[in-house]
């Protein structure tokens, strides 16, 4: 029985058996309301990895949205937990509604000391961006310049206290004029 080449097989393949990249969504959705911009968030995991990852984010399907990631590619420390950001601009004529678009990530090793760990890379798809593009509201607008436009009471209550002062004074004077003559 050859024992030493299986353990020597073993030992050379080990990083590739324990090693590997993952991809964990923060949020299921991505609420955006038409007009504006929505920011999405997913983490890059190479918990197992000994070496830096150098990440790429394609989308399997172009998108019909102007969605982009604020890094990309991104580079993955090892051993670690990286967030990474986006963004997605929903247009003014949007169609309300659910939208999903599946990404994918390509994480190459950037070892160049270790050969093996050199060509290991890994490509993960099928990741869902889910975005719900929702209608703005018009009673919100009309409110804020009702907000706006509405005079505080304690301003009303002093215009009242003048005009009932001044009202007063004029009669005072009236009477004190018809007395005299």
């Amino acid at each position: 029985m050859k024992i030493g080449p299986t353990i020597v097989f073993i030992l050379l393949f080990s990083t590739s058996i324990y090693a590997s990249v993952g991809v964990a969504t923060q949020k299921d959705n991505v609420d955006v309301v038409v007009g504006n911009t929505g920011v999405f968030q997913y983490e890059i995991q190479t918990i197992g990895m000994n070496t830096p990852q150098s990440c790429i984010f394609s989308f399997q399907e172009k998108p019909t949205l102007d969605i982009s990631f604020d890094s990309n590619p991104i580079i993955v420390p090892p051993k670690s937990r990286t967030q990474v950001f986006g963004k997605v601009k929903i247009p003014q004529n949007a169609q309300i509604g659910s939208y999903t678009f599946n990404f994918c990530v390509l994480c190459t090793s950037l070892s160049d000391k270790d050969s093996q760990a050199s060509s290991l890379s890994q490509n993960i798809c099928n990741i869902p961006l889910k975005i719900n593009i929702l209608e703005k509201k018009q009673e919100e607008i009309p409110q804020k310049i009702k907000q706006e436009r509405k005079i505080p009471n304690s301003l009303l209550f002093i215009a009242v206290v003048v005009v009932l002062i001044v009202i007063f004074l004029l009669i005072k004077e009236f009477k004190n004029k018809n007395l005299y003559r």
